[in-house]
């Protein structure tokens, strides 16, 4: 077995029992998609505030905080499946928002 493989089934064991810990709260996959949202947006301050003088760890703040905001959109499909009640159509909009901010809140030279 290669690492990635190990890898992976050990954070897909992990990501399950995160999922299944939610599941069992009755938490609506859409909350999970806001809660997903209002991160991007923190971390997209994160990213609109950073100076050259505190740039490097702005970024590496707002890196973290995006990676937290994926385990949010790794879980609320998951969750919707899990408890049989499945996200508005319009799960995806936020998402997107959150991408678009991101992209947005810092000029293209800082984006590299």
């Amino acid at each position: 077995m290669t690492w990635t493989r190990a890898f992976g089934k050990g954070s897909g064991w992990l990501l399950q029992k995160i999922v299944n810990g939610l599941a069992l709260t009755r938490i609506s996959p859409n909350m999970l998609t806001f809660i997903g949202l209002v991160i991007n947006i923190i971390a997209a301050c994160f990213f609109g505030f950073a100076r050259p003088n505190n740039a490097n760890r702005m970024f590496l703040y707002a890196g973290l905080i995006i990676i937290g905001a994926g385990v949010f959109d790794m879980v609320d499909g998951r969750v919707a499946r899990k408890t049989s009640r499945w996200p508005l159509p319009s799960r995806s909009i936020p998402k997107r928002y959150g991408v678009t901010k991101l992209a947005r809140s810092s000029p293209p030279s800082r984006i590299i």
